[in-house]
């Protein structure tokens, strides 16, 4: 099947058990009526080479290639604006020109990238005529004159840039969310000395856009060094829940640094000045994902570096574990940024992202998305009688969960907005972290830049350098080193045959079942789907079962909970880490 963000989010959520199984596809003719023929003269694109003197470049975009951080040349050295540029969905593209476009091609290039894809180049070209013509030569007082977090809406595709409907939406709800430094200091009754100094957002000068909620930037009496600019637009919480942790949190060599600076920013209307982001250290080196593809080039390198970035991020954990009331609920590689050290020039790794999110399947252990596969059909699903079937069994077993509006106002939670981890023991939260570092280890000792167990919107991005490998297979790690990971990770799905029936492959760009699968190495739409909705119905089961057994133990329950307490602590991985 071929990997389109529409094909991957009808099976990778639990609600795919309740989806019923596609029609068989019909083949579509070859012979295509004139008028959306691509030899009709009117759908032929007229160019996709860059432009000579381009007056917008795009810094950036998401793996399902709807959203764009594209940016006019005038912005970059001002404030940061966060508006980003949104495009129609690849079904709504207009068929004809999909294969020469190829929307999708954002799914295959790491974000920076994907400002040189056809599709890329010729939303570039409908940008500059849209800008140059719409606005009577002044686009750039009217784009200056948006609130921050607006968007540029493009509603429709059409070959020819001019036929292109574009429009500004802009954001008038993210400055209700904010809160001022005084709102927060009454919430946190912080030290004075635990809070930085304070920057307007006009002092900062924005160069360009890495991520959705994080943005390079100068300051000023710097010379230039560039910094992190981390800034929310929408569902605010996480984001003033991750400053009050980076406040409070004891200093770590490998852990994000308190925040150099909080940045404001006044409100158009009412004149509040809200904190709207924070100043956090730039690490040109890059994420760890990105070092070990890198590494991946030299077959013979020895494992001496691994052994003590294992060892330090290790560390980083026991220290979250027990200097703050924090727990580290979404460690990954991307995670992970490499600081290099001026001295030496050594590379060590440090955390970043204190959001407390909850993580991917494929990192997170089954006891946390039990819980969350579970809350997601009580909440989200599009049918009213599983919401309530699943809500009451949630009820039933005293599993707390909520569904907060994205534009609810932060209330200074304790433990954040990552339920079910505040229901944990303090053991079983331990054991939860142990599973997502043995994951990690795996990638860190055999120089796999992703587990390719579970398929995601971020799958066909980083092409690993041994496609064939899966956890928990092994090639580069020490044998004492092995037999750790495996305890760490024991419950997971891999492990006791329960990996979802699909895998990227990765030669035909196409998601196939996987070995030892009824049909494995095909993957037409009907195969693949009436295998997922095959694996969801089970491992719903499995979470049902689960939470009954957790019940009647008071903790974990059941054959899972033998996993959970097989699991080493973290001050054990570390002293097998030591010992290499």
């Amino acid at each position: 099947m071929e990997p389109t963000p529409t094909n991957i989010s009808a099976f990778m959520f639990p609600s795919a058990a309740f989806t019923p199984n596609p029609p068989p596809a019909v083949e579509s003719s070859s012979i295509k009526h004139w008028p959306s023929s691509t030899l009709n003269p009117k759908n032929r694109i007229d160019s996709l080479e860059l432009l000579p003197a381009p007056t917008w470049k795009i810094d950036g975009g998401s793996a399902d290639g709807i959203r764009l951080f594209a940016i006019p040349n005038f912005a970059r050295g001002r404030p940061p604006m966060q508006i980003e540029t949104c495009i129609p969905e690849i079904e709504d593209i207009p068929e004809h020109l999909r294969d020469v476009l190829q929307p999708n091609s954002s799914m295959f290039r790491e974000s920076v990238d994907v400002g040189s894809s056809s599709i890329s180049r010729h939303i570039l070209r409908a940008l500059e005529n849209w800008s140059a013509t719409r606005f009577g030569g002044d686009f750039e007082k009217e784009y200056s004159s948006m609130p921050y977090g607006s968007r540029i809406i493009f509603e429709n595709i059409a070959a020819d840039v001019r036929d292109i409907k574009i429009h500004f939406v802009p954001a008038y709800d993210v400055e209700r969310e904010y809160l001022s430094k005084k709102a927060l200091q009454a919430m946190w009754n912080l030290p004075p000395n635990a809070w930085p100094e304070t920057l307007d957002l006009g002092q900062l000068k924005f160069q360009r856009q890495i991520d959705y909620v994080v943005s390079l930037v100068s300051l000023p009496g710097t010379d230039g060094r560039e910094y992190i600019f981390k800034s929310l637009t929408h569902d605010l919480k996480h984001f003033y829940h991750e400053l009050r942790l980076l406040l409070t949190l004891e200093p770590h060599p490998n852990i994000i640094s308190h925040p150099l600076y909080i940045v404001t920013k006044k409100c158009q209307f009412g004149g509040k000045v809200g904190v709207c982001g924070m100043i956090l250290p730039y690490h040109s080196a890059g994420g760890l994902r990105g070092v070990l593809r890198r590494q991946s080039l030299d077959p013979q390198r020895d494992l001496r570096d691994e052994i003590h970035w294992a060892q330090q991020i290790t560390s980083a954990l026991i220290h979250i574990r027990e200097r703050s009331p924090a727990f580290y609920t979404n460690l990954k590689l991307d995670n992970i940024v490499m600081a290099s050290s001026s001295e030496t020039g050594t590379l060590q790794p440090v955390l970043i992202d204190f959001e407390q999110r909850i993580g991917s399947p494929v990192w997170t252990p089954p006891e946390v998305h039990y819980i969350i596969y579970l809350t997601s059909l009580a909440t989200t699903s599009p049918s009213p009688s599983i919401r309530t079937k699943y809500t009451a069994l949630l009820q039933t077993h005293r599993i707390p969960f909520t569904n907060p509006s994205p534009t609810a106002l932060y209330k200074n939670p304790p433990h954040g907005y990552c339920e079910p981890w505040p229901s944990f023991t303090s053991a079983e939260q331990e054991a939860a972290q142990v599973y997502m570092l043995g994951k990690l280890l795996w990638c860190l000792f055999e120089n796999a830049t992703l587990l390719n167990t579970h398929i995601s919107i971020t799958s066909f991005r980083d092409q690993p350098a041994v496609p064939d490998l899966l956890f928990p297979a092994f090639r580069r790690t020490p044998p004492v080193l092995r037999d750790c990971i495996l305890q760490c990770t024991a419950g997971s799905g891999e492990a006791r045959g329960r990996a979802p029936p699909l895998v990227a492959s990765y030669g035909d760009r196409k998601i196939v079942l996987r070995e030892g699968e009824e049909g494995e190495g095909r993957g037409g739409r009907e195969e693949v789907q009436s295998a997922m909705q095959r694996w969801w119905s089970q491992e719903i089961k499995d979470a049902e079962m689960f939470l009954g057994s957790r019940r009647e133990s008071g903790v974990g329950g059941g054959c899972l909970q033998k996993y959970i307490d097989g699991r080493p602590t973290l001050k054990d991985v570390l002293r097998v880490l030591q010992s290499l």
